[in-house]
Parts: C-alpha cells; sequence; structure tokens
C-alpha cells in the first residue's frame, strides 16, 4: 500500500493536458500534517477532481471530469469509507484514466 492521499494531492488524467490537485474538503479527518485525508466518495468533478485542461478525446471541449468514484480502497476507513493510496484510479466517463503524481504529504521519517 502506498501513501494514504490527501488534500493538494497532484493528479493527471490520461487524456488531460495538464495535472491538478485533488481537493479534499475539511469536514474529513486530517493527517499528521494537518490536511484532510482523501476517501473513495472523493471523485465528485470539479470539486475534488479538477479540470485537466485540454481533453485530447473531445479537443474542442475543455476537460470536465466524468467520474463516479475511485478504485483500488484500502481497508482503513475514514468518515465511513474507505480511504485510497497512490495506486487508485478513477475512470472518466470520457475515455480518461484519472490517476496520482504525487501524494498531498510526505511520510514522516525517523
Amino acid at each position: 500500500m502506498g501513501n494514504v492521499l490527501s488534500n493538494g494531492t497532484l493528479i493527471s488524467c490520461s487524456v488531460g493536458a495538464a495535472p491538478g490537485p485533488l481537493t479534499i474538503l475539511p469536514t474529513h479527518k486530517s493527517s499528521s500534517t494537518g490536511q484532510p485525508l482523501a476517501n473513495m466518495q472523493d471523485a465528485v468533478p470539479l470539486l475534488n477532481i479538477p479540470s485537466f485542461g485540454a481533453c485530447a478525446i473531445c479537443p474542442m471541449c475543455p476537460c470536465v471530469p466524468k467520474t463516479a468514484a475511485w478504485v483500488g480502497a484500502s481497508h482503513t476507513l475514514n468518515d465511513k469509507a474507505p480511504t485510497f493510496d497512490t495506486g487508485a484510479k478513477a475512470i472518466c466517463a470520457m475515455g480518461g484514466i484519472i490517476g496520482v503524481i504525487a501524494p498531498g504529504q510526505v511520510p514522516a521519517q525517523l
């Protein structure tokens, strides 16, 4: 299992032009860094998942993600929903696959 994801995790779409940050509302439990932790329900287009600029599938259209959920849950719950990590993917109905580029937090070094 990779890092549990939090607010600010950098994500990208396989058919999008540019990456963007995953936005997690402050109502979720926070990590040791103070950032809200993501859960599987954080797949709301343009609230949690940003536009990725131009869409290669529809070049004349701006990217408007059409996601339903993340795939690749862990067994840890955050606000009654499973968390997910750097291996998770969200499938866009337009044909793209959204994945993690960099987690929003750095693991503590002991």
